[in-house]
C-alpha cells in the first residue's frame, strides 16, 4: 500500500512538474514571439522614415519566408482637424458642423463645444453651456477643465459630454490630432469627413476616393492617383462654385507631420507602433509622438 501511494504521490508530482515546465516553455515563446514581432515593426518604422520609400512600395507590406507579416501606413496628420486651433476660433462652425453630421443633438453639441473651450482656454469664467473646475469638482465621470491646450486626443475623451460622442462614435478620434497644422490633406482626409466639413455629397466623397484610389481601388499602390491642385478637383468631382471655394478655403495638398503606423505578426503574435513626426528637409526629423502597443 505504502508502494502505491508513492508510485501515486510521485506521478502527480511528475505530470505537475511538467505541466510547469510546459507553461514556461509556452510563455517564453511567447514572449520571444513578442520581442521578435516587435523588432520587425521597428524595422517598419525605419523603413516608413526612409524618404526614398514611397507609400506604394512592396517594402511596406511584406510576408517573409517564416510566414511573419509587415505591414505599414504613412498617412499625412493633416489629414485630421486639430482641436486646439479649432477652439481658438470661436466663430468657427467646423465641430458643429461635425456633431451636427454625427447626429448629436444640438444641446449636447453646444455643451461639448463649450466644455471642451473652458477646458482649454486660460481663464475661470464658464461658458454658456461650458463648465469650469468649481462645475465639476467632486465628481469622477469628467477631467477638471485644466486651461492649457490638450496635448492628446485622449485627454479630450473625459471632457464633459464627450461621452455622448464616445458611445455612438467609438472611431471618434481618428478624426482629430494635436499636431496638425491647419487646413485638412485632401490626399487623405477621410471620406465622411470631407462630407461633414465640405459639405461634399455622399457621391463626391465617393468619387474622390475612387479617384486617390486609382483603377485597382486599393490605396497605397503604384496606380494612385497623387492631387497636386485643388483646382483639378472641382471639374472631377462635379463640384459647384460654392463648393469650390469651400475646397480651397478647407483643404491642402501635402506636408508635414506624417503618421507612420507600423504592424508586425510573428507566430500569431501581434505588435504595433504608431509615430508622428515631423520630417524636414536634409533629414532632418522631429518626433511628436511615439505609441507601441
Amino acid at each position: 500500500m505504502i508502494t502505491l501511494w508513492c508510485v501515486a504521490i510521485l506521478s502527480i508530482t511528475i505530470v505537475t512538474v511538467a505541466r510547469m515546465v510546459d507553461a514556461d516553455v509556452t510563455t517564453e515563446s511567447s514572449l520571444a514571439r513578442r520581442f521578435e514581432a516587435r523588432q520587425l515593426a521597428l524595422t517598419g518604422i525605419a523603413l516608413g522614415l526612409n524618404p526614398r520609400i514611397e507609400r506604394d512600395d512592396p517594402l511596406l507590406n511584406q510576408r517573409l519566408a517564416d510566414g511573419s507579416t509587415l505591414n505599414v501606413a504613412i498617412t499625412s496628420e493633416n489629414a485630421r482637424l486639430n482641436i486646439n486651433r479649432l477652439l481658438t476660433r470661436r466663430t468657427d462652425q467646423t465641430l458643429a458642423r461635425l456633431f451636427e453630421f454625427w447626429e448629436v443633438p444640438d444641446r449636447e453639441s453646444r455643451v461639448i463645444i463649450d466644455s471642451l473651450r473652458d477646458w482649454t482656454d486660460e481663464d475661470e469664467l464658464r461658458s454658456l453651456n461650458g463648465a469650469e473646475r468649481e462645475d465639476l469638482a467632486g465628481q469622477d465621470v469628467y477631467s477638471l477643465p485644466l486651461n492649457r491646450p490638450f496635448h492628446s486626443v485622449e485627454e479630450m475623451a473625459k471632457v464633459r459630454g464627450m461621452d455622448v460622442i464616445d458611445a455612438g462614435l467609438p472611431r471618434w478620434r481618428e478624426n482629430f490630432s494635436v499636431y496638425s497644422t491647419g487646413r485638412l490633406d485632401i490626399q487623405d482626409v477621410d471620406p465622411e469627413l470631407a462630407r461633414a466639413i465640405a459639405g461634399f455629397t455622399t457621391v463626391q466623397a465617393d468619387m474622390l476616393v475612387e479617384l486617390r484610389n486609382g483603377s485597382d481601388g486599393v490605396p497605397n499602390t503604384e496606380d494612385d492617383f497623387l492631387i497636386k491642385d485643388l483646382a483639378e478637383l472641382v471639374p472631377r468631382l462635379g463640384l459647384s462654385s460654392a463648393q469650390g471655394q469651400l475646397l480651397q478655403d478647407v483643404f491642402s495638398v501635402g506636408g508635414e507631420p506624417s503618421r507612420i503606423v507600423s504592424t508586425a505578426d510573428v507566430g500569431g503574435s501581434s505588435y504595433r507602433i504608431e509615430v508622428v513626426i515631423n520630417r524636414g528637409a536634409e533629414g532632418e526629423r522631429n518626433y511628436l509622438s511615439w505609441e507601441e502597443e
